[in-house]
């Protein structure tokens, strides 16, 4: 679930799209000994529309460096991962090329630049990815072009000590003492630059903490414990950025989590490992947590250089309930209400809106036995009041697991709980030992409209989870840990299919239902502790078998729809991930185009050709255009092929118009003089027609041929579109000359004298 934060449309450029995002699941399996602490959002939530990139460490006694609670590199190399943009999974590199890759890979380019002493960490590392629209993100990169001493920073880069356990660890030196060097285990997105030079800039503050290495025998150390976001600059030109304030700007702030909370049934900030650079210091090992909540997001634009008036404005309401089994209480999100500035400046009294209220249920997250340790309780939602009164509620499976009822093994487990190591810390310290813990998938969600809604029905969706669930180890191979550092089959890596109903009615038979089928990525995962793997394969209903690669996991390979509950089948989709699929011969395409690959899960669409269509003749040739880049621009129609080909992803219809993005608008000009097929005063003569030789026509298929004795009809064509009549004593209204919004003006416009100039915005390029 998400709850977006609109913004104010910017003037040029792309804009970030943040919103609160919410997933029951994040909650399932936290523990009183792993960084369980609820993020700055509330519990369960997170703020969505950034990202970043993370390296995974391990301890270092873990690797036989004796009397040390320091990190040290991953083994097996360096371990990176990313979660950004609806990508999410590890970053692997090439060892032949020395190049890297999504694991999941969208021919998203992914590159580790270097730039030293820029974001704290040895090297200066920092990540550059490029989609196939060329747009450029860069996490951790610290400083934005034109950075100089005593300009701004973005923070993006959270960095910790780390040792060498082996000579091929990064900073390996002849003792350990001197391996240990700042290495970035977070860099966040905090730079975006599209094509045409428009630009975005994310800026975060750093809490940072100390700790004393090697036990207690090192030196006092000093790391980053949390960062949070704290303000989105967009609507920025290139080179820029830290030139003068941006027009629109996103500000996040944030509170002491017990400020205007009561905490005096505790709270989730683990003071007990806050350690000043100086004096006393028990604390060994690095620790990360938070002390801050989100208070409020404000959307704010410029009015002047120096001046900005809010534009929109959240505050989050929070409170921290007690669970009621003995543990600390969690920071729990209760309400997020909206605030809308209604004058001119921005100030004054504000439109509020009555707010969306959350409520929850506490659900064990331990598999429960009396031994004297908690249940572990945590809070989940299970009722939303919507802003129009509207109520939602929300039904969670049971549990399944209970100390009697425990999976034979862990490696093969299908039952809803995993097992994981864990170290308890209450009511006192004990041994690391492993439990099992619950999974509360969603049953089903209701939706009521509330009083005053006269007429509304209740919408119903369940959701049936067909088989059992599968789990896959926490890591690439399995590795005999020590301690509560040691690893299970603890990743769930979901159902099969699962079976989704729209609803209430009292017949079966008048829900519609759909089944889908999902790959779950098992394939070659460890199946036990002896090197063993897992082999596994999904088949479709049409006998497509695909290899359920990791890398695949989460793609749906078929959806089925049905009439009811369990009446007929309606239809079915079947994709297979990372198929290509070419257009069909007869149909030409808008214009010579660059192609993707699609990425898993997709496929690129083609239209079938219309019975009886002949091929297409030879294409009128492409005006040359001095602009590319994202603006729209149209393509002069084709006089025969009266359907348009599926556009691609850079390119898009407007009213059955093909246009193809551009970068600059051109000055509107004079039409072309009569008979001369060229706009006055330039010297370029109109291009030649095209020469190309008329497409083969494609083989008839047997069904198309006509029987003996049959006579073959002549296809009538279609009479031309007319063209759109001007508004009924309006003149159509002239095509703006702005430089960010707005269709381009068409290749020949009528003539007469431009438009004035709209009055350009901060930030925004000149024409």
């Amino acid at each position: 679930m998400e709850l977006p934060l609109q913004r104010p449309e910017r003037p040029c450029g792309a804009g970030p799209s943040l919103a609160l995002a919410y997933d029951s699941s994040t909650v399932d399996g936290l523990t009183s000994s792993t960084n369980n602490q609820a993020s700055a959002v509330g519990d369960g939530w997170s703020l969505a529309g950034v990202g970043s990139i993370r390296q995974k460490f391990a301890p270092c006694v873990d690797q036989g460096v004796s009397g040390s609670y320091d990190l040290c590199g991953a083994t097996g190399g360096q371990q990176f991962s990313i979660s950004f943009g609806g990508r999410s999974g590890q970053v692997i590199k090439d060892a032949a090329t020395g190049t890297y890759r999504l694991q999941n890979d969208d021919n998203t380019r992914i590159e580790y630049l270097s730039a030293a002493g820029s974001n704290g960490t040895f090297d200066g590392g920092y990540w550059k990815l490029t989609d196939t629209s060329g747009t450029q993100y860069f996490f951790g990169r610290n400083h934005l072009p034109g950075w100089a001493a005593g300009k701004a920073s973005t923070n993006s880069a959270d960095t910790v000590p780390v040792g060498a356990a082996g000579p091929s660890q990064p900073c390996a030196a002849g003792s350990f003492a001197a391996s240990l060097c700042q290495q970035a285990y977070a860099w966040n997105l905090d730079y975006v630059l599209d094509v045409q030079g428009n630009s975005q800039a994310f800026y975060y503050t750093q809490d940072t903490n100390n700790y004393t290495a090697q036990a207690g025998t090192g030196a006092r150390l000093s790391y980053v414990r949390s960062s949070r976001l704290t303000r989105v600059d967009y609507g920025m030109r290139a080179g820029t950025e830290l030139d003068s304030p941006s027009p629109l700007r996103i500000e996040l702030a944030y509170t002491p989590r017990c400020t205007g909370v009561d905490c005096s049934k505790g709270n989730d900030v683990p003071t007990t490992f806050a350690c000043a650079p100086t004096g006393a210091c028990t604390v060994y090992s690095p620790t990360f947590y938070t002390d801050q909540r989100l208070l409020t997001v404000t959307t704010r634009t410029a009015t002047s250089p120096t001046a900005y008036q809010n534009v929109d404005v959240w505050n989050l309401h929070h409170s921290m309930p007690d669970p009621g089994d003995g543990t600390k209480p969690a920071l729990w999100l209760g309400s997020v209400d909206h605030q809308g500035a209604n004058t001119a400046t921005g100030t004054g009294g504000a439109i509020s809106d009555p707010g969306v209220i959350f409520s929850g249920q506490t659900l064990q997250n331990r598999v429960w036995v009396v031994d004297g340790l908690a249940p572990l309780d945590r809070y989940r939602i299970s009722s939303i009041k919507t802003v129009t009164g509207a109520s939602i509620a929300v039904t969670y499976q049971g549990a399944e697991c209970t100390p009697t009822n425990l999976p034979a093994a862990p490696e093969t487990n299908t039952k809803r709980c995993f097992p994981q190591w864990w170290t308890p810390t209450t009511p006192i310290a004990q041994p690391a030992r492993m439990d099992y813990f619950h999974i509360y998938p969603v049953a089903s969600v209701a939706t009521n409209a509330g009083p005053g809604a006269t007429g509304s029905l209740d919408m119903l969706t369940r959701y049936e989870y067909q088989g059992t669930p599968a789990w896959k180890y926490a890591g690439p191979k399995y590795v005999a840990g020590t301690g509560g550092s040691q690893l299970s089959w603890s990743v769930l890596a979901g159902w099969g299919k699962v079976k989704t109903i729209t609803g209430n009615a009292a017949v079966a038979g008048q829900n519609p239902s759909s089944i889908t089928t999902y790959l779950r990525g098992l394939d070659g995962t460890p199946s036990n502790g002896s090197g063993g793997t897992v082999a596994a394969s999904v088949t479709a209903s049409d006998g497509t078998t695909i290899t359920d690669s990791p890398w695949l996991a989460g793609s749906a390979v078929e959806t089925q729809k049905f009439l009811g509950e369990a009446g007929a089948q309606l239809s079915t989709s079947i994709n297979t991930p990372g198929r290509r699929h070419r257009p069909r011969r007869g149909l030409p395409g808008p214009v010579p185009r660059r192609h993707a690959t699609p990425a898993p899960g997709r496929s690129r669409r083609s239209l079938p050709a219309a019975p009886g269509r002949e091929s297409a003749p030879p294409q009128p040739p492409i005006p040359s255009m001095p602009w590319a880049g994202t603006q729209p621009c149209p393509i002069p129609e084709r006089p025969v092929a009266r359907r348009a080909a599926a556009p691609s992803q850079h390119s898009r219809t407007t009213q059955g118009r093909i246009f193809w993005p551009c970068r600059q608008r051109p000055a509107p000009t004079p039409g072309p003089a009569p008979g001369t097929g060229h706009r006055p005063g330039t010297s370029s003569p109109p291009e030649p027609p095209s020469t190309m030789p008329p497409r083969p026509r494609p083989p008839e298929h047997p069904a198309t041929r006509p029987r003996p004795g049959a006579t073959r009809h002549a296809r009538t064509p279609p009479p031309p579109s007319p063209a759109r009549p001007s508004r009924p004593g309006k003149p159509d209204p002239p095509w703006p000359t702005t430089g960010w919004a707005g269709p381009c003006p068409p290749p020949t416009a009528p003539p007469g004298p431009p438009p004035p100039p709209t009055p350009r915005l901060p930030g925004c390029p000149p024409r």
